[in-house]
């Protein structure tokens, strides 16, 4: 099984409305994240949607690498997924020394823990604009070092042994040339 971690978009636009891909699909392997900013309010930029947005994520003034060198703030829901993928990875490292196996941590254990823990903002519970909630690593991480979940009321939706992966999309940019691809083999991973 596969994770995508979509970035919403950037047009301040209801995706269940006006749909943008990856982001809008109905799909239990793609996690569409919204960008926050600095004051855990949705960046105004960012799209969002009740069917659509899952989480959300630091994405506004961000200090990103440059094409060329250096540094420089960018701002953008392609921002906020990255810091959802750099989560997963940090969560399969924990759960790894935890349970010194990764063949039951399934994209639908990842998801299932990213969307108990986050910090829930706007409405109660999950909502239109932030899904359910702004990522909160540390309590993600920290629900994997209590085993504060049933692994086996987590969906099993990959075979034992099979090869399992995460991948994050990143939108494309054309005013900065930039693609990210973040790909990690959960089955081979062993921490460093």
């Amino acid at each position: 099984g596969v994770l995508f971690v979509a970035a919403a978009g950037n047009s301040a636009t209801d995706l269940d409305q006006t749909p943008y891909y990856p982001a809008a699909y109905a799909s239990p392997y793609i996690v569409t994240v919204a960008a926050s900013d600095v004051y855990d309010q949705l960046a105004g930029f960012s799209n969002f949607g009740a069917a659509s947005a899952d989480l959300a994520a630091p994405g506004d003034d961000i200090l990103s690498a440059r094409l060329g060198g250096g540094y420089v703030h960018y701002s953008g829901t392609s921002m906020a997924a990255p810091a959802v993928a750099g989560s997963i990875a940090l969560m399969l490292q924990q759960y790894y020394s935890t349970y010194v196996t990764t063949s039951n941590f399934w994209p639908s254990t990842a998801r299932a823990i990213l969307m108990q823990t986050a910090k829930d903002l706007g409405n109660p519970g999950p909502d239109y604009q932030w899904g359910y909630g702004r990522v909160d690593i540390k309590a993600a991480v920290d629900q994997i070092i209590r085993r504060g979940f049933d692994k086996s009321a987590v969906e099993t939706d990959v075979p034992q042994g099979a090869d399992q992966r995460v991948l994050a999309i990143i939108e494309h940019h054309v005013q900065c040339h930039r693609n990210s691809l973040i790909f990690a083999s959960f089955t081979h991973y062993r921490p460093p």
